[in-house]
């Protein structure tokens, strides 16, 4: 949409968004100055081996057992090598290999997602990941295919205007349900290109109650319509709030699109 000219014809001076959050009370809406998610990378690996008879390890390359190691010593550098105050996340979500409970695997696929917060971790993961990939495969005599694709960025707030949606919020419903969180959620979010290219604001709707209390992208995740009502009100307050001061907005963006 950026590419195809959605924030050009007129150019965006401000833009905001309002997610459903479960993890805050109905009704509540939720800020965070600077970064409010992480980036959303994804790595895939393919553990290339030599197969043959179970009961002949000695003639083959296993590569479930390299597989293995390789999630291991990702999952090790994860807390030896990051900073524990760096906010980082590595998940290996799949691990597929075998075909027969006696043949040593010739093949092991193994995908992943990558969080981080800020850009500078992000690209030191991608590195170290690929290095810990090949050192494992060469101690074992195996081969690898390694993709790393580089996907949502963090989502990073503007300040200036986080507290002026803070406060317009304020105005419409009060302190009292304003809330202001500090640290990010690893979670990612499309709308953080927007925000490269626009100053902006991505903050959250609570919608927890009683009745609805599960997380997002559970089977059983619901929440009471009405709170959107809510959601609406605080959304075209926001806009008439920023057309009447226009001046809020940090104009030393660059047009990145």
């Amino acid at each position: 949409m950026i590419a195809g000219g959605a924030l050009r014809d007129p150019d965006v001076d401000a833009i905001i968004a309002l997610h459903l959050w479960p993890d805050f009370e109905k009704g509540k809406i939720c800020f965070k100055d600077g970064c409010i998610m992480a980036s959303n990378d994804k790595v895939e690996i393919s553990v290339k081996g030599r197969g043959g008879h179970g009961a002949m390890p000695h003639l083959c390359v296993d590569a479930l057992t390299v597989g293995c190691s390789v999630v291991n010593n990702i999952q090790t550098f994860v807390s030896r090598e990051i900073n524990p105050l760096d906010n980082v996340v590595i998940t290996l979500g799949t691990f597929n290999s075998g075909s027969a409970y006696n043949v040593v695997s010739d093949i092991t696929k193994i995908t992943g997602t990558v969080r981080a917060v800020n850009e500078s971790t992000r690209s030191f993961i991608e590195k170290r990941l690929k290095e810990i990939v090949d050192c494992t495969c060469r101690t074992y005599g195996a081969e690898y295919d390694f993709n790393y694709v580089k996907q949502y960025p963090p989502t990073i707030n503007n300040h200036d205007l986080n507290e002026f949606f803070m406060d317009t919020a304020s105005d419409i419903d009060g302190k009292d349900n304003v809330v202001v969180f500090d640290r990010p959620y690893m979670t990612a979010e499309d709308f953080s290109y927007y925000l490269k290219n626009v100053p902006g604001c991505l903050c959250f709707l609570g919608t927890r109650d009683e009745k609805y209390n599960h997380p997002l992208h559970n089977e059983r995740f619901n929440f009471d319509e009405d709170v959107m009502a809510k959601g609406a009100a605080f959304m075209a307050a926001c806009a008439v709030s920023f057309l009447n001061n226009p001046s809020e907005v940090d104009k030393n963006y660059e047009f990145a699109g």
